[in-house]
């Protein structure tokens, strides 16, 4: 006959889980707290007002909208280095496949 109650440890596994999800909560908040604030500073500031109505009226991807996202990659290479959230952030990083395909390196390279 058994007499383990798991009833312990399930209460222990309930409370990690509580903990767990509450630090997720805190770091969403924190994160929506702080979300593009840089766009608010310099030097991204000047850069958003310039562009940012500029690229609502331009067509998506004519020459016109791309020159101006090229205008305007001081203050997004800024952005993304400050920003985790968004995949550019990482850019610096690059994954290198040697001639072997099952040796694989990552190698630090900023732009």
């Amino acid at each position: 006959m058994n007499n383990y109650d798991s009833t312990g440890e399930t209460l222990q596994h309930i409370a990690k889980v509580h903990i767990n999800i509450g630090d997720m909560i805190r770091n969403l908040h924190q994160r929506a707290r702080v979300h593009d604030a840089s766009k608010l500073e310099e030097p991204e500031k000047s850069f958003f007002d310039k562009y940012r109505p500029m690229l609502n009226e331009l067509e998506y991807e004519s020459p016109e909208y791309k020159q101006a996202r090229k205008e305007l990659q001081p203050a997004l290479q800024h952005h993304y280095e400050v920003n985790s959230h968004h995949p550019e952030h990482y850019a610096y990083w690059l994954f290198l496949f040697y001639e072997q395909p099952q040796t694989k390196r990552w190698l630090p390279c900023r732009n």
